[in-house]
């Protein structure tokens, strides 16, 4: 996974350098407009965001600050494609990305251009970001259907517009949402659908 992004553009444009923020944001309305599955949704968005931003990653990570884990949930990788293999542990420490806390619970964006700035300082977060094959990122938090962040990592344009990620994290934010609703409901219609099962008729003689 190296900072250069080498996959084609996505979907939506022929020149992800051409197009804007506002673009971003229309394209996001028009696939919710689709009504697509939830999950084809966040793809696309995912890899719409991570061609935006010439990115080489782009992933919804969930944050459980009291158990003090941090969770990929969805993600695109530009190289491998959707949901591949990744270099994220399933649970990763969140005392080991303090910056990330921080901003989750101040309703933050966090981005460094350069990890090298975190070398000195936080010498325990920047080998993490060594071992995931980061040397810039972005993450905006969410909050609805959970929380944690949109990241996008190895920005190679627009490192200062957070604009468009933050409308993604919106967006995303809504669409987990409604699958953390959809879940709950197919649990509580369970418990009836069982006792239907079970149910024996008796035989009339």
């Amino acid at each position: 996974m190296s900072g250069e992004r080498t996959s084609a553009p996505c979907d939506y444009c022929a020149d992800c350098k051409d197009c804007s923020g506002n673009v971003l944001v229309h394209i996001f309305a028009d696939t919710v407009a689709k009504n697509m599955d939830h999950e084809d949704f966040i793809r696309r968005v995912l890899t719409c965001v991570c061609c935006y931003y010439g990115a080489n990653w782009c992933g919804v990570i969930d944050a459980d600050l009291p158990l003090g884990v941090w969770t990929p949930r969805y993600w695109y990788d530009a190289e491998t494609g959707w949901m591949a293999d990744t270099l994220f542990y399933n649970n990763e420490s969140a005392a080991q990305f303090e910056h990330w806390v921080l901003a989750l619970r101040n309703e933050k964006t966090v981005a460094y251009e350069t990890i090298e700035d975190l070398r000195e300082n936080c010498p325990d977060e920047y080998e993490q970001y060594v071992r995931l094959q980061v040397k810039s990122f972005m993450g905006v938090p969410y909050y609805q259907g959970g929380n944690g962040f949109v990241v996008v990592k190895n920005l190679t344009q627009r490192q200062h517009d957070a604009g468009a990620l933050m409308a993604a994290a919106n967006v995303l934010g809504s669409a987990l949402r409604d699958i953390q609703d959809i879940e709950a409901a197919r649990l509580l219609t369970k418990p009836d659908q069982d006792a239907d099962e079970n149910t024996v008729v008796a035989k009339v003689a």
